[in-house]
Parts: structure tokens; C-alpha cells; sequence
């Protein structure tokens, strides 16, 4: 009898149901065909809807005419009984006893809970069959009973996906309102907006997205967030995460994003995991350091730095004859014992460099390991030392590098380098007696060497840097000043002639030796780009014809430095490529072989070039933010007058004009409508600016005259 209860096709008077907001409703039959039924709801509406969309049970049949009030009348009646029904039922028993083999109607399951099931007791338990989504998948007529291990999986799905909702709920609200708080006046009433309960989380996923703004999420999570604050998707928009990071407080006002980018450690907690390898490093250089010789050709050395400058890693001696000079070069020697391929050396392979920013230095070592290798004045320390032997014409006649021990007899700052060679009388320089004739002897070489690469065809730019420097206000704000950058040309000619020199001489040497090394290699150009160029506009349009210099394990010539061969290692406590190639170099000195041969340095290459790229445009972007906030500030403090800043038209390309501005040394373009026709390259200008956001790098012109 139960098994007529359950048709294909209703016929009138027939009570059934359907799902309506996730309930079953209780219907009356008024019309039946193939496809389509017309219904009267316990609700008192009458539906048309096709049969497949009614649940696989039906009955009983009553008297097809008989009036809304019977049929309201027996709907109710079969509703209140079925629910009834259901509620006595313990469907998990059902499922333990069926789980992972049944797939049945329910006329089936209701068999094996009473002997002669009515349509009420079918109906009633499908009800709660339905009910029971985690444990019955409903195919109709089937209703299959799930593995426990489908149970399980399911469970977890559905936690899963209720902690996504509460996280994208949550995290959508809290992020809302801070981020209104933080662009409304002074970031008022952000201290009272409360973090959700998944906070970790969501401060976890910002830090995930600011360090990289495409990471993977499969469940898109960061990405509807983003939608529902600012109307973009989560790539449209590469600082919303440092934002809403920064209006939380979780990061500190001007923290620099680019770090977590790079994956380069802010701070000397990243050393603190390689102690044990410092340690052993430190103990065999030690040991390494008391068997060198000490050097015994000319003297003193003297190293010129700016006056911050604590990791000396290179110093000068020289002396001059009727048939030339003998310069030699003392380079710190951390690649002496250096533990290459370790954990360490992975480590300082990544950081790639030392950065230094206006808020404080970066270094690419462990301090713990510089301080062995720097070469502080009045000090043994173990160095290379190149010797270069150079006749009046400044060609080559000799190159010998020697790994010993050397004193530096003075770290000169470059203020106190430039007063003597300017030939100044300044308190405190009485105490280097000798230098200074040994340092208008060097800069003279310098100046010589010079000449000798622009023979050759070498590019030289000088510009001026804005000195940046930042302070704390009795507010609490940091501001940023800015004032023209002392005038060090004489010392900067002194030491950087002095290392190109080594630098192409060591290279020289290397190759000769067949030593396989990292190369900076630079095609050629034009001979008219040949020159020392100082406006910004000369400069923009040389550096614009150069081709960029790269790495390269062949030995070519470097064109703008004017140079046959060029490879780099005076600065091996600052470069981990000057580190590779000392480390090569020494090898060789200590043991007649090199330490990696061509197919090493080929395996390491793309990484080196790849993190010396993205470690320069971190050094490059990190003062053009302080600009723009010195830029920022100063309109905020002068707002109501308008400002005019001048420039030099440096560029006009596409539509649009690049323009120099002088203070505070600053690029920034406009449409190429704001300007003049007059307006062109070398063309001085005034500009007022505007909407600018330090954070995002981004500036406008508003305006543009004729200086």
C-alpha cells in the first residue's frame, strides 16, 4: 500500500509537498498534467510549477472537489502529524545503520524503521532526511547515506566555509571603518573601532598581501574583502593592504612595504638564527688571520667615508716617482673563511646588498661578522691589497694582489677629506700630518685616471643629492627637511677613480689567471654620449642612449666606464657580488685554484642579477617616498597660497613632459597640454603640484610656467 503512495505523476486531490526557504511546504492537487502542476499551498496561494520540482512523495488522495476549506483543513492535519513524526525520529541511528551502502527512496528507509509505513511516516522521513544534509545527499527520489569519512570531509567544509564567512563578514566592517577613520580628519575615531574576533587572521593575511600583492588564495578570501571596501579586486589595488595595515597600527606610520617584497629583514633579529655558523666563521678567520703575513710596501692607508660610515671596507695608499704611481687598494676580507653554500651564505645571497635610507642603514652582513673585517683605524686587520703600477700615461705595468695583514692609519671623513684638499685650515686636521700632500697626490692620479677613461669613451654624471634628513616633532609627526647635499666632488673623484682602477685591474689579473668571474659588462654608444655631464637634462638624454649595463661571465668591455674588463669587489661588506668574486680570488691566492669553476658561476647568475635588480629599485624608490612626503608637508603647512616649485624640463616624450625639480630633486611628468610650446628639454619651469600620496609614489602637475 505504501509503496502506491509514492507516483510519478500526482493525480488532483492529491496532497504533496515542496522545498520553499528551505522547508517543506503542503500542497493540494488541483490540476495535474505531463508537465506541469497547478497547486493550492497550505499558505493559500495558488502555483504552477512542473512535477520534477515537487518532493518524491505523494498522497494520500482525497475528493478532488472538495472545497478550500477541507483542503486547508486536511494540509494542516498531514502537517502537524508529519512533524510530529519527525520530531520522534533519530535520524543519525538511520545513518549508522546505512552509511556508505544505501541509495534509496524513501519508502525504502522508512521500511526499515516500521513495518507498514503510511505516507506520513515516508513524508516524515524525508523531512528529516533533508534535514540532515551532512549525513543524507538528497538526488531525488534517492537519498544516498554518506560515508563517515564523506561526514567528515563535509564537517570540515562547512567550518571552513563559516569561518571564511565570519572572516569576510568581520574583516569587511573592521576594515571599512578604520579605513574611513584613517582618511577622515587626523584619523579621528579609529582607536574605537574593535578587531574582530578573527584578528590574527586577518592581520596575518594583510602582511601576507602586502609582502606579495598576488599571493595564491584559493578561496579568494583577501579578494571579496578587497571588493567590498574599495570596489576593486585585490590586484587592482597593490596598497590597500598596506593601508588598511597602517590604520590599524599593526605596521608603524612610513613603514617601508618594499622590504617585505624583497623578504629583507628590517632589523639584526635574522642573524640571531645563524649564531652557531658566525661563531665557527668567526673562530676559523681568527685562526686564518694570525698565519697572514703583514704588508710591507708603501704606506700609510687612508680611508674616505662619510662620516656615519662604521664598515670600512676599503683603503688607499699611494706613491708617486719620476716613471709613475704605485696605488694600492686594501679591501676588508670577509670572503677569507667565508662559509659558502650554507644556510648563512643563502641568507646574505638574498639580502644581495647593504641599503642606506634617510630613517637608518641596512646591512647585508651580521654585525657580528663585520666587526673582524672592517678596517678601523690603528687596527690589524686581514685585507686584500692590489697593488697598481701606472707610468705618466696612465697605462698598466703591473697588478700584484696580496692577502695580508694591514693598519689604516686614519678613517677620514669626507668633510674632513675635501677641507684638506681644498687646502683648508680646519681644527683637528693637525693630527693627520703628512696626508694632506698624500691626498693632493691621490686626487691628482684620480683626476689623471679620469682623463684616461674619457679617452676612452666613458660617461661620468655629477649631480648634487639633496641631503634628507628627518626628524621628530614635539607633536609626534615625523617631518622630513631638506637642504642642498654638501659639495664632496674632489673626495668622491679620489676614492671612486681609485676604485674603478682596482676594480679593472683585478679583472685584468683574474682573466689572465683563467679565474672563471661575475663581470659588469656595458655595450657600446655613440662617441659624442663620451663626457662628464651634470644638468639634469644632459644627463636624462645620455642615460636614455645607453644601453643598461649587466652581469656577465664573459669578459667585455664596460663602456661607460670606460674600461676593457670590469668586475666588482671593493665592497664585499656591502655586495654580495664583490663577495663572490673576492671569495673567488682568494681561493686562488690560498690554494692555486679557483674555488668555482664556470659552470658554478653560470648556476648562480640569474639569482644574483635578479636580487642586485630588486635590492637597487628598493635603494632608488626609498628616498623618492621622503620627497614626497618633504613635498606633502610643506603644501599642508602653506596651504591657502599656491606654491611654485622650480624645474628643468629634463624629457618630453609620448604625450607627456618629465620635469626636474630642483628642489627637492625630484622627477615627476605632466601632459604635455600644461606646458608652453616654448617648453622642451633644458627649458627651466614652475610647477604647482598636487594630490600627492607618498604611499603610492604618486604626484601631479596642476600647473606649469615659463621660468
Amino acid at each position: 500500500m505504501a509503496g502506491q503512495m509514492i507516483s510519478k505523476i500526482p493525480i488532483r486531490g492529491s496532497v504533496v509537498e515542496l522545498m520553499q526557504h528551505n522547508r517543506p511546504l503542503q500542497a493540494w492537487v488541483l490540476e495535474s498534467e505531463a508537465s506541469s502542476l497547478r497547486l493550492y499551498t497550505i499558505t493559500q496561494r495558488e502555483i504552477k510549477i512542473a512535477p520534477t520540482h515537487i518532493l518524491p512523495w505523494t498522497g494520500p488522495a482525497y475528493n478532488p472537489s472538495a472545497s478550500k476549506e477541507e483542503m486547508r483543513g486536511k494540509l494542516e492535519l498531514h502537517r502537524v502529524r508529519r512533524e510530529e513524526i519527525a520530531a520522534s525520529l533519530d535520524t543519525l541511528a538511520l545513518w549508522e545503520l546505512t552509511q556508505g551502502a544505501a541509495r534509496e527512496d524513501a519508502l525504502w528507509y522508512a521500511g526499515l524503521l516500521w513495518s507498514e509505513p503510511d505516507i506520513d511516516h515516508i513524508a516524515a522521513l524525508g523531512q528529516a532526511m533533508l534535514a540532515q544534509k551532512l549525513y543524507f545527499k538528497f538526488s531525488p527520489p534517492f537519498f544516498e547515506a554518506l560515508s563517515a569519512a564523506q561526514v567528515e570531509q563535509k564537517k570540515e567544509k562547512q567550518q571552513q566555509e563559516a569561518r571564511l564567512n565570519e572572516l569576510v563578514q568581520g574583516g569587511t566592517e573592521f576594515f571599512r571603518k578604520i579605513y574611513a577613520a584613517r582618511r577622515g580628519p587626523e584619523g579621528a575615531g579609529k582607536d574605537a573601532v574593535q578587531p574582530p574576533a578573527a584578528a590574527e587572521e586577518l592581520r596575518d593575511m594583510l602582511l601576507r598581501h602586502i609582502a606579495d600583492p598576488y599571493a595564491y588564495e584559493q578561496d579568494n578570501t583577501w579578494g571579496t574583502i578587497a571588493k567590498n571596501i574599495s570596489g576593486k579586486n585585490a590586484g587592482e589595488d597593490q596598497f590597500l593592504p598596506l593601508e588598511l595595515a597602517l590604520a590599524w597600527g599593526i605596521l608603524p606610520e612610513h613603514h617601508n612595504y618594499m622590504l617585505d617584497r624583497l623578504d629583507y629583514a628590517a632589523n639584526e633579529n635574522w642573524e640571531t638564527e645563524y649564531a652557531g655558523i658566525c661563531a665557527d666563521f668567526f673562530a676559523q678567520t681568527e685562526r686564518s688571520i694570525r698565519s697572514l703575513p703583514v704588508f710591507s710596501g708603501q704606506g700609510p692607508f687612508f680611508s674616505i667615508d662619510p662620516a656615519s660610515t662604521r664598515d670600512w671596507d676599503d683603503a688607499i695608499s699611494i706613491s708617486s716617482s719620476p716613471e709613475g704611481y704605485a696605488l694600492s687598494v686594501a679591501v676588508a676580507c670577509p670572503s677569507l673563511d667565508w662559509p659558502f653554500e650554507s644556510s648563512l651564505d643563502k641568507a646574505v645571497s638574498r639580502r644581495a646588498s647593504s641599503l642606506y635610507f634617510p630613517e637608518g642603514d641596512l646591512f647585508m652582513l651580521p654585525r657580528t661578522c663585520c666587526s673582524l673585517f672592517r678596517l678601523e683605524a690603528q687596527q690589524e686587520r686581514p685585507a686584500l691589497v692590489t697593488t697598481i703600477f701606472l707610468d705618466r700615461d696612465m697605462n698598466i705595468k703591473g697588478i700584484e694582489p696580496l692577502l695580508v695583514k694591514v693598519k689604516v692609519q686614519v678613517n677620514l671623513s669626507l668633510e674632513e677629506s675635501e677641507a684638506m684638499l681644498q687646502g683648508l685650515n680646519k681644527e683637528g686636521l693637525d693630527a693627520y700630518a703628512g696626508l694632506p700632500q698624500l691626498l693632493q697626490t691621490a686626487y691628482a692620479l684620480a683626476l689623471a685616471l679620469q682623463r684616461k677613461r674619457l679617452d676612452n669613451g666613458a660617461v661620468i654624471t655629477e649631480r648634487a643629492e639633496a641631503g634628507l634628513l628627518l626628524r621628530q616633532g614635539n607633536d609626534g609627526v615625523l617631518r622630513v627637511d631638506i637642504s642642498p647635499g654638501p659639495d664632496y666632488t674632489r673626495s668622491h673623484t679620489l676614492v671612486g677613480e681609485a676604485m674603478i682602477l682596482c676594480n679593472a685591474a683585478l679583472a685584468q689579473w683574474g682573466k689572465s689567471a683563467g679565474l672563471p668571474l661575475i663581470y659588469r659588462v656595458q655595450g657600446g654608444f655613440p662617441r659624442e654620449y663620451s663626457g662628464v655631464w651634470r644638468g639634469a637634462h644632459e644627463i636624462q638624454q645620455v642615460l636614455k642612449a645607453l644601453s643598461p649595463a649587466r652581469l656577465s661571465l664573459d669578459p667585455k668591455a664596460h663602456a661607460g666606464v670606460g674600461m676593457a674588463l670590469y668586475s666588482s669587489f671593493t665592497s664585499p661588506l656591502r655586495r654580495y657580488l664583490d663577495l663572490l668574486n673576492q671569495g673567488q680570488l682568494l681561493h686562488y691566492l690560498r690554494q692555486g685554484t679557483p674555488r668555482l669553476d664556470q659552470a658554478g658561476f653560470k648556476a648562480l647568475l640569474p639569482t644574483i642579477s635578479a636580487r642586485l635588480k630588486a635590492v637597487g629599485q628598493a635603494q632608488r624608490a626609498r628616498p623618492r617616498y621622503w620627497k614626497l612626503l618633504y613635498l606633502q608637508q610643506y603644501e599642508l603647512e602653506h596651504k591657502g597660497s599656491p606654491i611654485y616649485w622650480e624645474g628643468m624640463i629634463i624629457d618630453e616624450h609620448n604625450g607627456f613632459v618629465s620635469v626636474s625639480l630642483l628642489r627637492p630633486d625630484l622627477q615627476l611628468s605632466g601632459p604635455r597640454s600644461l606646458f608652453s610650446e616654448r617648453a622642451q628639454p633644458g627649458s627651466p619651469v614652475c610647477v604647482r603640484v598636487g594630490k600627492i600620496n607618498p604611499l603610492r609614489g604618486e604626484i601631479h602637475i596642476l600647473e606649469a610656467l615659463d621660468a
